[in-house]
Protein backbone atom coordinates (compact mmCIF):
# COMPACT_ATOMS: atom_id res chain seq x y z
CA UNK A 1 0.00 0.00 0.00
CA UNK A 2 1.58 3.41 -1.23
CA UNK A 3 0.35 6.88 0.43
CA UNK A 4 1.03 9.62 -1.88
CA UNK A 5 1.66 13.16 -0.28
CA UNK A 6 1.26 15.01 -3.75
CA UNK A 7 1.17 13.52 -7.35
CA UNK A 8 4.91 14.57 -7.84
CA UNK A 9 5.46 15.21 -11.28
CA UNK A 10 2.45 18.05 -11.41
CA UNK A 11 4.11 19.17 -7.87
CA UNK A 12 7.41 19.59 -9.67
CA UNK A 13 5.71 21.50 -12.62
CA UNK A 14 3.61 23.79 -10.38
CA UNK A 15 6.98 24.65 -8.21
CA UNK A 16 9.45 25.21 -10.87
CA UNK A 17 7.93 26.34 -13.54
CA UNK A 18 6.98 25.29 -17.30
CA UNK A 19 9.92 25.32 -18.95
CA UNK A 20 11.78 23.22 -21.68
CA UNK A 21 13.77 21.77 -19.08
CA UNK A 22 11.72 21.04 -16.50
CA UNK A 23 9.21 19.09 -18.80
CA UNK A 24 11.84 16.92 -19.58
CA UNK A 25 12.48 16.50 -16.29
CA UNK A 26 8.89 15.61 -16.12
CA UNK A 27 9.18 12.63 -17.93
CA UNK A 28 11.44 10.51 -15.21
CA UNK A 29 9.15 11.87 -12.79
CA UNK A 30 5.86 10.51 -14.45
CA UNK A 31 7.78 7.22 -15.02
CA UNK A 32 8.29 7.26 -11.40
CA UNK A 33 4.74 7.47 -10.56
CA UNK A 34 3.79 5.02 -13.05
CA UNK A 35 5.94 2.36 -12.05
CA UNK A 36 4.82 2.86 -8.01
CA UNK A 37 1.12 2.52 -9.50
CA UNK A 38 2.08 -0.42 -11.07
CA UNK A 39 3.84 -2.42 -8.11
CA UNK A 40 0.87 -1.29 -5.74
CA UNK A 41 -2.07 -3.10 -4.11
CA UNK A 42 -3.47 0.05 -3.59
CA UNK A 43 -2.70 3.98 -3.62
CA UNK A 44 -3.94 6.52 -0.98
CA UNK A 45 -3.55 9.93 -2.35
CA UNK A 46 -4.21 12.86 -0.47
CA UNK A 47 -6.72 14.50 -2.36
CA UNK A 48 -9.92 13.37 -4.42
CA UNK A 49 -7.88 15.20 -7.10
CA UNK A 50 -4.94 13.61 -7.49
CA UNK A 51 -6.80 10.49 -6.53
CA UNK A 52 -8.48 10.73 -9.97
CA UNK A 53 -4.82 11.06 -11.65
CA UNK A 54 -4.22 7.88 -10.26
CA UNK A 55 -6.98 5.86 -11.21
CA UNK A 56 -6.26 7.26 -14.75
CA UNK A 57 -2.83 6.23 -14.79
CA UNK A 58 -4.26 2.74 -13.80
CA UNK A 59 -4.13 2.32 -9.91
CA UNK A 60 -6.34 -0.97 -9.11
CA UNK A 61 -7.55 0.50 -6.06
CA UNK A 62 -7.28 3.86 -4.77
CA UNK A 63 -8.56 5.72 -1.42
CA UNK A 64 -8.35 9.31 -0.41
CA UNK A 65 -6.34 9.64 2.87
CA UNK A 66 -6.21 13.51 4.02
CA UNK A 67 -3.63 15.41 6.25
CA UNK A 68 -3.96 13.22 9.93
CA UNK A 69 -2.99 15.93 11.81
CA UNK A 70 -6.20 17.89 11.02
CA UNK A 71 -8.06 15.69 13.43
CA UNK A 72 -6.06 17.48 16.38
CA UNK A 73 -8.07 20.84 15.16
CA UNK A 74 -11.48 19.35 15.49
CA UNK A 75 -10.41 19.53 19.19
CA UNK A 76 -9.08 23.20 19.42
CA UNK A 77 -12.32 24.81 17.57
CA UNK A 78 -12.99 28.87 17.41
CA UNK A 79 -15.73 30.55 18.99
CA UNK A 80 -16.94 33.53 16.40
CA UNK A 81 -16.12 36.92 18.51
CA UNK A 82 -17.60 40.64 17.89
CA UNK A 83 -14.45 43.51 18.11
CA UNK A 84 -13.00 46.07 16.08
CA UNK A 85 -10.34 45.60 14.33
CA UNK A 86 -10.69 42.03 13.13
CA UNK A 87 -7.77 39.95 13.24
CA UNK A 88 -7.15 38.14 9.82
CA UNK A 89 -4.32 35.63 9.42
CA UNK A 90 -1.99 33.79 6.88
CA UNK A 91 -0.13 31.15 8.11
CA UNK A 92 2.80 29.15 5.65
CA UNK A 93 4.65 27.08 7.40
CA UNK A 94 7.86 28.50 5.43
CA UNK A 95 8.64 31.03 3.05
CA UNK A 96 11.68 29.53 1.20
CA UNK A 97 8.69 27.50 -0.08
CA UNK A 98 8.45 29.13 -3.36
CA UNK A 99 4.06 28.61 -3.22
CA UNK A 100 4.37 30.63 -0.01
CA UNK A 101 6.45 33.33 -0.57
CA UNK A 102 4.42 33.75 -3.51
CA UNK A 103 0.91 33.75 -1.67
CA UNK A 104 2.62 35.89 0.71
CA UNK A 105 3.51 38.53 -1.58
CA UNK A 106 0.26 38.22 -3.06
CA UNK A 107 -1.52 39.48 0.55
CA UNK A 108 1.14 41.69 1.54
CA UNK A 109 1.77 43.92 -1.79
CA UNK A 110 -1.60 43.76 -3.01
CA UNK A 111 -4.56 42.11 -1.02
CA UNK A 112 -4.00 44.47 2.49
CA UNK A 113 -2.87 47.63 0.71
CA UNK A 114 -6.35 47.42 -0.95
CA UNK A 115 -8.42 45.72 2.41
CA UNK A 116 -6.64 49.01 4.19
CA UNK A 117 -7.87 51.80 1.93
CA UNK A 118 -11.30 50.36 1.47
CA UNK A 119 -11.86 49.53 5.27
CA UNK A 120 -9.14 51.52 7.48
CA UNK A 121 -9.22 50.44 10.92
CA UNK A 122 -11.46 47.18 10.33
CA UNK A 123 -8.83 44.60 9.98
CA UNK A 124 -5.58 43.55 11.32
CA UNK A 125 -3.29 41.30 9.89
CA UNK A 126 -1.42 38.67 11.05
CA UNK A 127 1.31 36.52 9.44
CA UNK A 128 2.89 33.54 10.62
CA UNK A 129 5.56 31.21 9.13
CA UNK A 130 9.62 30.81 9.75
CA UNK A 131 12.02 32.66 7.19
CA UNK A 132 10.00 35.75 5.66
CA UNK A 133 12.23 37.13 3.14
CA UNK A 134 13.96 40.73 4.28
CA UNK A 135 12.47 42.27 1.52
CA UNK A 136 8.67 42.04 2.82
CA UNK A 137 10.46 43.54 6.09
CA UNK A 138 8.86 46.89 5.02
CA UNK A 139 5.21 46.00 5.27
CA UNK A 140 5.21 45.32 8.72
CA UNK A 141 3.86 47.13 11.40
CA UNK A 142 1.49 48.07 13.88
CA UNK A 143 -1.58 46.52 11.27
CA UNK A 144 0.36 44.04 9.66
CA UNK A 145 1.95 41.94 11.96
CA UNK A 146 4.95 39.47 11.88
CA UNK A 147 4.71 36.21 14.18
CA UNK A 148 7.39 34.08 12.50
CA UNK A 149 7.31 30.38 13.45
CA UNK A 150 5.78 29.78 17.00
CA UNK A 151 5.46 26.61 19.07
CA UNK A 152 2.48 24.36 18.59
CA UNK A 153 1.14 25.57 22.03
CA UNK A 154 1.49 29.21 21.27
CA UNK A 155 -0.25 28.89 17.82
CA UNK A 156 -2.96 27.13 18.88
CA UNK A 157 -3.56 29.82 21.84
CA UNK A 158 -2.85 32.85 18.97
CA UNK A 159 -5.22 30.76 16.91
CA UNK A 160 -8.23 31.16 19.75
CA UNK A 161 -7.74 34.96 18.81
CA UNK A 162 -7.83 34.99 15.09
CA UNK A 163 -11.44 35.91 13.34
CA UNK A 164 -10.31 34.99 9.29
CA UNK A 165 -8.02 33.27 7.62
CA UNK A 166 -7.25 34.59 4.39
CA UNK A 167 -5.07 32.12 2.01
CA UNK A 168 -4.30 33.03 -1.49
CA UNK A 169 -2.76 29.84 -2.92
CA UNK A 170 -1.82 30.85 -6.83
CA UNK A 171 -0.05 27.15 -7.45
CA UNK A 172 1.23 23.98 -5.42
CA UNK A 173 0.06 20.29 -5.83
CA UNK A 174 -1.28 18.62 -2.52
CA UNK A 175 -3.03 19.09 0.18
CA UNK A 176 -2.04 22.58 1.69
CA UNK A 177 -2.33 22.22 5.38
CA UNK A 178 -2.81 26.28 5.39
CA UNK A 179 -5.90 25.91 3.65
CA UNK A 180 -7.87 23.57 5.83
CA UNK A 181 -6.52 23.79 9.29
CA UNK A 182 -8.57 27.10 9.30
CA UNK A 183 -11.41 25.35 8.10
CA UNK A 184 -11.14 22.55 10.80
CA UNK A 185 -11.12 24.63 13.22
CA UNK A 186 -13.90 26.81 12.52
CA UNK A 187 -12.15 29.74 11.37
CA UNK A 188 -13.78 31.75 8.32
CA UNK A 189 -11.88 31.39 5.71
CA UNK A 190 -11.26 33.41 2.21
CA UNK A 191 -9.13 30.94 -0.48
CA UNK A 192 -8.46 30.46 -3.99
CA UNK A 193 -11.07 28.11 -5.58
CA UNK A 194 -7.91 25.58 -6.82
CA UNK A 195 -6.97 25.41 -3.43
CA UNK A 196 -9.83 22.81 -2.22
CA UNK A 197 -8.59 20.45 -4.35
CA UNK A 198 -11.47 18.43 -5.10
CA UNK A 199 -12.83 18.18 -0.96
CA UNK A 200 -16.40 19.21 -0.51
CA UNK A 201 -15.82 22.45 1.04
CA UNK A 202 -18.59 25.01 -1.49
CA UNK A 203 -18.31 28.58 -1.95
CA UNK A 204 -20.41 31.23 0.54
CA UNK A 205 -21.50 27.48 2.07
CA UNK A 206 -18.78 26.49 4.02
CA UNK A 207 -16.13 29.39 2.92
CA UNK A 208 -15.50 32.08 0.24
CA UNK A 209 -13.65 31.66 -3.03
CA UNK A 210 -11.39 34.45 -4.08
CA UNK A 211 -8.60 34.48 -7.18
CA UNK A 212 -8.20 38.56 -7.22
CA UNK A 213 -7.17 41.05 -4.98
CA UNK A 214 -10.49 43.03 -5.33
CA UNK A 215 -12.47 39.32 -4.76
CA UNK A 216 -10.34 38.92 -1.57
CA UNK A 217 -11.16 42.48 -0.30
CA UNK A 218 -14.78 42.26 -1.06
CA UNK A 219 -14.98 38.67 0.83
CA UNK A 220 -13.36 40.49 3.85
CA UNK A 221 -16.29 43.22 3.51
CA UNK A 222 -18.68 40.17 3.57
CA UNK A 223 -17.37 39.05 6.81
CA UNK A 224 -17.06 42.44 8.96
CA UNK A 225 -21.13 40.21 9.41
CA UNK A 226 -20.96 38.20 12.43
CA UNK A 227 -23.44 35.72 11.14
CA UNK A 228 -21.66 35.64 7.69
CA UNK A 229 -19.20 34.53 10.09
CA UNK A 230 -21.03 32.35 12.25
CA UNK A 231 -22.93 30.53 9.51
CA UNK A 232 -19.45 29.58 7.91
CA UNK A 233 -18.09 28.63 11.05
CA UNK A 234 -20.61 25.73 11.87
CA UNK A 235 -20.39 24.47 8.12
CA UNK A 236 -16.86 24.36 7.48
CA UNK A 237 -16.18 22.38 11.17
CA UNK A 238 -19.36 19.79 9.99
CA UNK A 239 -17.72 18.99 6.52
CA UNK A 240 -14.70 18.30 8.41
CA UNK A 241 -16.04 16.35 11.32
CA UNK A 242 -17.09 14.15 8.77
CA UNK A 243 -14.06 14.34 6.50
CA UNK A 244 -10.66 14.53 9.21
CA UNK A 245 -11.90 12.92 12.25
CA UNK A 246 -9.79 9.98 14.38
CA UNK A 247 -12.44 7.86 13.61
CA UNK A 248 -13.14 8.73 9.80
CA UNK A 249 -8.88 8.44 9.32
CA UNK A 250 -9.45 4.80 10.90
CA UNK A 251 -12.19 3.76 8.52
CA UNK A 252 -10.30 4.53 5.48
CA UNK A 253 -7.01 3.01 6.44
CA UNK A 254 -8.96 -0.34 7.82
CA UNK A 255 -10.54 -0.46 4.99
CA UNK A 256 -7.92 0.03 2.38
CA UNK A 257 -5.98 -2.49 4.14
CA UNK A 258 -8.83 -5.17 4.31
CA UNK A 259 -9.03 -4.58 0.17
CA UNK A 260 -5.86 -6.33 -0.49
CA UNK A 261 -6.09 -9.63 1.31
Amino acid sequence: ITRSINFEPLHFLEEDGRTFWNYLKFIPKLLSEYLTVRKSSAILAITPQEAEIYKKIGARRVAVLPLRGLSRCLEQKSTVKTRKPLNVFFSGSTYNVVHNRKALEFLLADIIPLAQKSFPGEFRFHIFGGKVPQQFYNYFGSEVIKHGYLSSEKFASLMDEMDIAVVPSLYGAGMQQKIFEPLTRGIPAITSSRAIAGYPFRDREHLLFADSARQFVDSLELLRDQVWRGKLSAASMAVAHKLFSVEAIQKIVLESVATVF
